[in-house]
């Protein structure tokens, strides 16, 4: 019997005390070892704002690409998006908050609500409005590309997991975090408790034309209640340009703001489709504002379709011919006019 085990039988206690004392000694090594090997490798400061900063500088005086010369910061995680979203706030340099606009974006999920957060200031403040404009600039042109490769990775990924059974099991329980859809990060921030954020996600939701992004937008476009966050996805409906956001678009001219109309006929204007017709109708002869008015006839004017031309003569018919309306049926006559020239030169060919 070996010497130990006689010793635990014969008194069990101070045998236990002796081993777990021997257990946290080892551990204490093991723990000192990796704080040395840290330390040596430089780890615990490779995430200061010194060397964070350090890194910013020379992605700004670089000509590579932005993902590989970004990847330094992009380690970093939140630490480098809290310095980033600094650098976007206080800079008074336009170049240093274009790029951290868009590391931010390459970062994706775990930047996305400080990006949204930090785009949009109070009204007349200069500096804000420059934020917005290059967080705008930023969604538009690099956050698709980066939802669209890490979709493909994951796509690889998955495709090649079937030939190990274990690395599928891995590869799901390791990146499942990693792999979230940016998209679905978006979907998820429209319900943020900030006004702002949820503008901000409806602004880049409009990059993508998705049938489900259409029915997210669309049941905002209904439920909220911040008028500033329902003229943004009218707007992001209409750069999406799908015709199944038409029934919702068609109930947001109704919209008790006129902001939020006005988007909606835009919005109508850039998607073209029929089925707006008669919805663009009403709105061009009942609506209060003559700006929506007009926004109306110049998207019945866009459809080139017979049935807008009848509703365009039958509203020369009905609006009064006054100082009042004098403007608005110049303009539907207008519409009207370019209509016809655009049917008879369809029906010649």
């Amino acid at each position: 019997m070996p010497e130990w085990l006689a010793r635990l039988l014969k008194s069990p206690v101070p045998a236990l005390l002796d081993l777990l004392s021997n257990v946290w000694w080892a551990l204490g090594l093991l723990l000192a070892g990796l704080i040395w090997a840290a330390s040596r490798l430089g780890l615990w400061k490779r995430c200061s704002k010194r060397h964070l900063e350090s890194w910013f500088s020379q992605l700004e005086h670089s000509d590579g690409l932005l993902r590989s010369e970004a990847q330094g910061l992009i380690s970093c995680g939140n630490q480098a998006v809290l310095f980033l979203v600094d650098v976007l706030k206080k800079t008074d340099s336009d170049k240093r908050r274009k790029l951290a606009a868009e590391v931010l974006c390459e970062i994706g999920v775990p930047a996305l609500r400080p990006l949204l957060a930090a785009r949009k200031g109070k009204e007349g403040e200069e500096e804000k409005k420059h934020v917005a404009s290059c967080v705008d600039d930023a969604l538009e042109k690099y956050l698709p590309e980066v939802v669209q490769r890490r979709q493909c990775e994951y796509e690889r990924e998955h495709a090649s997991a079937w030939k190990w059974k274990w690395k599928q099991f891995w590869t799901r329980l390791v990146h499942s975090e990693r792999t979230e859809r940016i998209v679905d990060r978006l979907i998820a921030l429209l319900d943020d408790d900030d006004p702002i954020v949820q503008e901000g996600a409806a602004l880049a939701l409009g990059q993508y034309r998705r049938s489900e992004v259409v029915r997210v937008l669309g049941q905002k476009l209904d439920g909220c209640r911040n008028s500033e966050v329902r003229e943004m996805v009218a707007q992001s409906l209409g750069q999406i340009k799908r015709s199944d956001a038409v029934p919702y678009l068609s109930i947001g001219l109704m919209d008790r703001s006129r902001d939020a109309r006005l988007a909606v006929c835009q919005a109508l204007h850039q998607i073209n489709y029929w089925k707006a017709i008669f919805a663009l109708g009403g709105t061009l002869l009942l609506d209060e504002n003559r700006e929506v008015q007009v926004a109306a006839a110049k998207a019945l004017g866009h459809t080139g379709d017979k049935e807008a031309m009848r509703v365009l003569e039958k509203a020369l018919e009905i609006l009064p011919d006054d100082d009042d309306h004098r403007g608005l049926r110049q303009i539907v006559g207008e519409e009207s006019a370019q209509l016809s020239l655009k049917l008879s030169g369809r029906e010649t060919i």
